[in-house]
């Protein structure tokens, strides 16, 4: 039973409060730029730096030496909070150079850094030490206010919140709401009339998702003082928020046009999001591209370049793996700059899940064996799903059972590993062999989880985690994140039909048809669902009508796919007089299979025997049988979507083929000898395969004694 595939990949899952981060960004550290023509003052091709007066007395600059401290915007994320807190306190700056150097934080990307650093000039204003005038006092605590909602929007910094799972992450954003409503308070205090808090206070409301609220202040701001871009921005994660995006576009276009510099990355990002949502890709891509190039460390901008890239591309084309190379760099360096950013994680996991890492080395297989050797020790747990070759034999390291042949390896100074399955092909050596990191899935997977408190996005993790369990075959872990994966998100249909699998599994069948019928009802030409449904319709036997339509419609759907053709085959082969369609159906499906290559399983020949054998064409019914048990005897190996002890056909006469039978003795073993208490059973002969106890299995090699 196979995993379900992934489930959304859209840029703009989970990222609705980056055009919050912009207007926040924007508005730290000064009251909100008005619309002007550009001049070297107010749009500067650079940004400008921080220059710090000197004034304690034990720095007094001689004659030769600054009186100020300069620091560059590329310099300051290496200039520790704390440090730079001491210094301006030491030299006694005003507040208006205390938010100038917040801002310098909060533009750098270090939000903390900036709003610590507010945090302790507000505490110097609380103190009255600072000597300010009214409106860098409230300049200061609206900034301070401000940059705490910057630290909500952004989800913080990775180390502040990777150990931290869901409810300490909503809670953490209510307690910093809370602190940054104080600071608004009292700036409203001094000047109830000021605009930044009028700013700051609609980016409370919008980081809440009081949407109409935060419309009030950012109107009131942009009828009361122009043009001004925080309010600009503020209006356009308005219209995003309620899904105008037409409205959100031309807002974010309009703060582009009239402040090209200082917009920033963050709204050619919100920009890019409002055209996907309106189906213009290409404008999105370019949108992204541009954020990018003016701000290398954007991760919203990699993000949705890097899936915008993934999704349009054509496997045929010749770059198509360079291009894959390219889009999964970009997320990787996303994750390394903000290891808390979910979806970041959650689509680095789904890539990870998919994809095959080479083990260091070279590995020899020999014909029907499933002891494989290698050229180097590798570093293989029991259970790890491995690929060997181009011709993609896969299959699942085992334990070590027979310690004498890893004896005699290691004398011989061989490296072996033991393999489920045995190989299937010719003898060969220097192959590669590939492994799945699971672990490394999971780890992302539950990074995320703990990184974010959007439902759809702790959906996707679980859904992650659900498949990881579901491919490892432990159903019932499985079951459990499927399940609070569904919760999070109804309408998640992968998720679902993984559910419904599960309870497959455990029999639950009534329960798993409910769950693939609303995964009909989101999508309602999944071709799985459809044929699973359909056979589980069947089986029932109420509505088997209704069943055959499903299974109909899944082949129309895909008809060359021979999986969904024996679903049918067993669907008819519940009622006798379906016997001749269900022969039929495996006869087509069997073409399928060898058309793609790969032979029938034995459960499919064994059925297809079983039913030639009821409808008299005993001929066909001894040359499946004969194929079944070469088919065994060969590798025994390959996987269908037949559940051997449920779906198999039995026959009367071929009861022995599948279960031992209760001779109606006991027996005593001693050695190779077998006694048995009165007369041998009936029917038994030599050769025949038998049984005793629960575990031990041997052929009769000789009789002794009356029956």
């Amino acid at each position: 039973m196979a995993a379900p595939t992934t489930g959304t990949s859209d840029p703009a899952e989970g990222q609705s409060a980056t055009a919050v981060a912009a207007g926040s960004a924007a508005a730290v550290g000064g009251g909100g730029s008005t619309a002007s023509p550009p001049t070297l003052e107010n749009d500067p091709s650079l940004p400008p730096s921080l220059c710090i007066p000197i004034t304690s007395s034990s720095s007094v600059p001689s004659d030769e030496q600054p009186n100020f401290i300069e620091i560059f915007p590329e310099e300051i994320s290496n200039v520790p909070s704390s440090t730079l807190s001491k210094v301006l306190t030491d030299e006694d700056a005003p507040l208006s150079i205390w938010s100038d150097a917040a801002l310098m934080y909060v533009q750098n990307r270090s939000t903390v850094s900036g709003s610590d650093l507010l945090q302790e000039a507000c505490k110097r204003e609380e103190a009255g030490v600072s000597g300010a005038n009214n409106a860098d006092r409230v300049r200061t605590l609206a900034s301070a206010g401000i940059a705490l909602l910057t630290q909500v929007n952004r989800g913080g910094d990775a180390s502040a919140s990777s150990t931290k799972d869901a409810k300490d992450i909503a809670q953490r954003d209510e307690d910093v709401r809370q602190a940054s409503d104080k600071q608004f308070n009292r700036a409203t205090k001094i000047d109830g009339l000021f605009p930044m808090t009028w700013i700051g206070r609609g980016l409370l409301h919008l980081t809440a998702d009081r949407v109409d609220q935060a419309q009030f202040f950012f109107e009131t701001t942009l009828k009361q003082c122009g043009q001004v871009l925080p309010a600009l921005l503020g209006m356009a994660a308005v219209r995003y928020k309620k899904e105008d995006y037409a409205g959100a576009l031309e807002l974010y276009g309009r703060a582009m046009a009239l402040f090209p510099d200082k917009s920033g990355s963050e709204t050619r990002v919100g920009f890019g999001l409002a055209c996907y949502k309106l189906g213009q890709v290409d404008r999105a891509k370019a949108a992204f591209r541009r954020a990018h190039a003016m701000e290398p460390k954007n991760v919203e901008a990699m993000v949705g370049l890097a899936i915008l890239d993934l999704a349009s591309m054509d496997e045929t084309a010749k770059d198509y793996r360079a291009r894959t190379e390219n889009a999964i760099r970009l997320l990787s360096t996303a994750n390394l700059v903000d290891h808390s950013n979910a979806l970041v994680q959650n689509h680095l996991a789904n890539h990870y899940f998919w994809k095959w890492a080479p083990v260091p080395g070279t590995v020899s297989v020999e014909a029907g064996s499933n002891v494989v050797t290698t050229s180097q020790p590798m570093n293989l747990d029991t259970g790890e799903r491995v690929r060997i070759g181009v011709e993609g034999f896969e299959s699942y390291v085992a334990e070590d059972e027979e310690e004498e042949d890893d004896d005699d390896a290691a004398a011989a100074g061989a490296n072996t590993l033991r393999l489920k399955d045995a190989w299937n092909g010719e003898s060969a050596t220097g192959l590669k062999l590939w492994k799945k990191d699971y672990d490394r899935v999971v780890a992302l997977a539950r990074g995320a989880l703990n990184s974010t408190t959007v439902k759809e996005m702790q959906a996707e993790s679980l859904f992650i985690l659900a498949r990881v369990h579901h491919i490892r075959d432990e159903m019932e872990q499985a079951a459990k994140f499927y399940d609070r994966a569904c919760k999070f998100a109804p309408h998640l249909a992968p998720a679902r039909f993984g559910l419904a699998q599960t309870l497959i599994w455990d029999e639950s069948y009534d329960e798993a048809a409910a769950h693939l019928r609303l995964v009909l009802g989101t999508s309602a030409n999944a071709t799985d669902a459809l044929a699973a449904l359909g056979l589980l319709e069947a089986k029932s036997g109420m509505d088997r009508r209704g069943a055959f339509s499903y299974l109909k419609k899944a082949i129309d759907l895909d008809p060359l796919n021979p999986d969904l053709v024996l679903l049918e085959a067993l669907a008819l082969q519940q009622q006798e007089a379906d016997y001749s369609k269900s022969l039929e159906c495996y006869r087509k499906a069997s073409v399928l299979m060898e058309s793609r290559g790969t032979s029938p399983p034995a459960e499919v020949l064994t059925n297809m025997g079983v039913l030639c054998h009821e409808t008299k064409q005993y001929k066909d019914a001894e040359e499946y049988y004969a194929r079944a048990l070469r088919t065994l005897d060969e590798d025994g190996a390959e996987e269908s979507s037949l559940a051997i002890d449920e779906d198999a056909v039995r026959h009367k006469d071929n009861a022995l083929f599948w279960n031992y039978v209760d001779a109606g003795v006991r027996a005593t073993a001693k050695g190779m000898v077998l006694t048995v208490d009165g007369p041998l059973p009936g029917g038994v002969k030599v050769g025949d395969h038998v049984k005793v106890g629960n575990t031990f299995e041997s052929v009769v090699t000789a009789l002794e004694g009356k029956t």
